[in-house]
Order: structure tokens, then sequence, then C-alpha cells
């Protein structure tokens, strides 16, 4: 299953809903997953040092048909992959050569983010523009592909639904209709998402994998304890340090349970979207 996130314009979301929603949606599935970060410019998707997800940067700066030549070549090994596609002329580079390779048929789904603005009526404007034309880039080089479509607003308030989409959403809703899209997928905001880069995994991540962080910490409390007995309080520095970043953990924890709970029902309609049986 080959997953592109793609959307010309920055700062909608796109690198850190591959990361944190669309790739965490294949571990909740019991399903292993990479994340191709295919950028020009910078690494986004790919600089989390203590996820079990797998990443890797695809460098279009320099010899970008060979770096697509090579992704062609890791994605038909790999059996879920996540294109995180930039913006700006990441997106126009990779898609001509991903076109001129034919790597555009090995995608199975295209999902465009678009970031909510918070009560901002998002009707028309440079978001809604930037996915007119990715509308156009897709009808001119998937054609007769076997591709199919998905938006994914970002950004949105905690219970947004299917409702808000029309009002909050005209333009976007109005372009969906016209291409007989009618299902949306919601990447909602949370703190949990933010803080969780801190310690270099996903807020889902900590929500399922982290559950003895309260026994973690009282052992680096008892080693806090035994390194001031034996050496003094000047000592404790490492240890210490390993206290208050456990401690940060557990309170992001919370916040991270909350999010991972309100996006299984997004990763429920993920199944029904992608055709997966959970």
């Amino acid at each position: 299953m080959n997953i592109m996130l793609i959307n010309p314009k920055g700062g909608v979301a796109r690198s850190c809903s591959a990361v944190q929603f669309v790739a965490p949606y294949f571990l909740s599935r019991d399903k292993k997953v990479k994340i191709f970060d295919i950028n020009a410019d910078s690494k986004d998707s790919s600089g989390y040092s203590n996820t079990i997800i797998d990443s890797k940067y695809v460098d279009l700066s320099t010899d970008p048909m060979e770096a697509v030549e090579q992704l062609k070549r890791d994605i038909e090994v790999v059996d879920n992959c996540v294109l995180d596609v930039g913006g700006n002329g990441s997106t126009l580079t990779f898609l001509k050569y991903a076109y001129e390779l034919d790597l555009l048929r090995d995608i199975d789904h295209v999902m465009i983010p678009v970031a909510s603005e918070g009560d901002y009526i998002l009707e028309m404007g440079p978001q809604v523009r930037s996915v007119e034309l990715t509308f156009e880039l897709i009808d001119e080089l998937f054609k007769g592909l076997k591709a199919k479509v998905c938006f994914c607003l970002t950004r949105v308030r905690k219970n947004f639904d299917d409702g808000d989409v029309e009002y909050y959403f005209p333009g976007i809703s109005e372009i969906a209709k016209s291409k007989g899209l009618n299902k949306f997928l919601y990447f909602q905001e949370s703190n949990a998402v933010v803080k969780s880069r801190e310690f270099g995994m996903t807020a889902w991540e900590i929500s399922n994998y982290h559950y003895n962080l309260i026994e973690d910490l009282l052992d680096e409390l008892d080693k806090l304890q035994e390194v001031r007995s034996e050496k003094g309080s000047g000592m404790d520095g490492g240890v210490k340090s390993e206290v208050l970043k456990l401690s940060r953990k557990i309170s992001l924890f919370s916040s991270s349970r909350s999010f991972s709970d309100a996006i299984e029902s997004e990763f429920e309609k993920m199944d029904e979207i992608l055709g997966i049986k959970a």
C-alpha cells in the first residue's frame, strides 16, 4: 500500500500528517510502514530519532532523477510506504520525474492535506488555489492509473465532523463535490503532537507503547537517591535530567492517550477508504 501526501502549498501540516497520522495508522493495524521524506530543501518527516517508524530522506536537491529512480526501487520492496512530497518546487520536481519514470503507477492513494485556520472560513485563497492546482496535476499525471484521492483536513478542533466541512471549508467542499469525493479525514490539533517530537517519536507511540512510565520514573528516582547518598547532590546531573524527562513524558502520556483515542475513529474511516480490513 503506497500513500502519497501532496499539496504544493507549505504550512498545511503535510509532514506532520504523514508521521503523526498516516504512519501510525499502519502501526495500529500491526503493519510495518516506511516514510519517504521527499524534499529539495530540508528533512521534515524523517527527523524523529526514537520512533519505530522507518524513514528515508529522498534528496531532490542534487540529482532528482537518480533520487526518484532509487525511490522507485525502494518502494518495490516495502509493503507499506508513505510518500511525503515536499511543497513548493519539490512538488513539481518530484512529479516530473515520477511521471517520466512511471513511479506514479505504484501509488494506491493520494492524500491532499488542507489546514484549518481556526474559526476562519476557508473559502477562496491560497489553500483553495493550491488544491485546484493539485487536482490539475492529478488529472493530468494520474489519468488511467489506479490511485484514489482523499482529503485530510488538518489542525481541526476536537469533535470536528462532516457537518462542519461545508461551513468552514466551503471552497474545499465545492472541489470535493465536483470530484465526487464524499469522505474526509480529520487530523485534529493537539499539544501531544507538538510535544511528542521532543522525545523523537509520535504521540500515538507514546500513548500505546509506554505504559511503564511510572515504574521507569520510580526506578530513576531510586537511582537519584543512591547517587546523592554516595556522591552528593552536585553529582546527580545525569540522573536528575532523566527524572525530569520522564516526568514530562508522563504528563504528555495523558494528552497522547486522548489524541490516540480521537484518531482511532479516523483510522476506521481509513480502513474503508484504503480498503484494508482492520
